[in-house]
């Protein structure tokens, strides 16, 4: 049997497959609803879903392979593994957004309980950590991170999340604002783009960045370890500038993507946002010092303070204890 006769015989058995695969995705799409679960609609790892390539115009531009590739050399590893291990081990929190009060949310508490589970287990395998690793990853290398997301229906868990190769993703240049109109499309390599699944804008998050703006490159030496270069003397000052110019805003960036694409479009629930505690965050003595006075003053109340240090309101707090 020849090159030819094997791929068409791979052909013949994948369009068989294919067939007895969709009559099972229908029969688990309606056990899932039944069980008040969601069906996660992209595939995971399309970039490595065929050996088989076919002829290159239907195929995308190598690009993403190549800045993965590039994203190995030890220098850019270091600065990537850099930011993204620091906005994964960030201490965060989901509240009440600015300018609405938690009296006047209805089920104020099992939503927040809802809003955390969502995130602490956004499906099956991942943990929120893993979850966002993977879309920093792909958003530092490529400025695609992408994280698909199903409403579920149900209540205590309104949503699942699962990470998605941003590079498959495509986006709809004539998206028209609605809804139902789909506004992204993952096509794995090989695929037309006919049969590619469409997603709408509450389907999925993307995280677009501007490589100028947001590039790993040009971290100072102390935090690509390169120990020898770093003056003693103006080390805080590298370090506490790193932060600011890359670390920061990658992450108030995904935190506005949470508290807009996920609670907002996907959960209807816009009364809540997702904040990281570190963002914001001085020295302990000097943060706790400014609260005391702001306090005093009058300026903030006590439940402001205790929100802003990821506490709950004084009555909470006294109905549990």
């Amino acid at each position: 049997m020849n090159v030819g006769e094997q791929l068409r015989q791979v052909w013949r058995l994948g369009r068989r497959s294919a067939g007895a695969g969709q009559r099972g995705a229908e029969a688990r799409r309606a056990a899932l609803e039944a069980a008040g679960e969601a069906e996660r609609k992209t595939l995971a790892l399309p970039a490595i879903l065929s050996p088989v390539q076919f002829p290159a115009r239907h195929l995308p531009k190598p690009t993403p392979a190549n800045l993965r590739r590039f994203a190995e050399t030890p220098i850019v590893r270091r600065a990537i593994n850099v930011i993204k291990d620091r906005i994964a081990a960030m201490d965060w929190q989901v509240r009440v957004r600015r300018g609405a009060r938690a009296d006047s949310v209805a089920g104020y508490a099992e939503k927040l309980s809802a809003l955390r589970r969502v995130l602490e287990e956004p499906n099956d395998v991942d943990s929120f950590r893993t979850l966002l690793e993977q879309a920093i990853e792909d958003a530092l290398t490529g400025g695609f991170g992408a994280i698909e997301m199903e409403a579920t229906g149900d209540p205590a868990r309104p949503a699942m999340l699962w990470p998605v190769d941003g590079a498959s993703i495509r986006v709809n240049a004539k998206w028209d604002g609605q809804v139902d109109t789909p506004r992204y499309a993952q096509a794995a390599q090989g695929q037309l783009e006919s049969s590619a699944v469409e997603l709408r804008d509450d389907q999925l998050m993307y995280v677009r960045m501007n490589p100028r703006s947001f590039t790993p490159f040009g971290l100072p030496p102390l935090m690509l370890g390169l120990g020898a270069d770093v003056n003693r003397s103006t080390a805080a000052e590298m370090a506490d500038e790193a932060f600011r110019g890359a670390i920061s805003p990658l992450a108030m960036l995904i935190a506005g993507h949470i508290t807009r694409d996920l609670f907002g479009k996907c959960i209807g629930w816009r009364d809540f946002e997702f904040v990281f505690n570190d963002l914001s965050a001085r020295d302990e003595q000097t943060e706790l010092e400014v609260q005391v006075r702001l306090l005093q003053a009058g300026v903030l109340t006590v439940d402001e303070v205790r929100a802003m240090r990821g506490l709950a309101p004084m009555g909470e707090a006294g109905t549990r204890d």
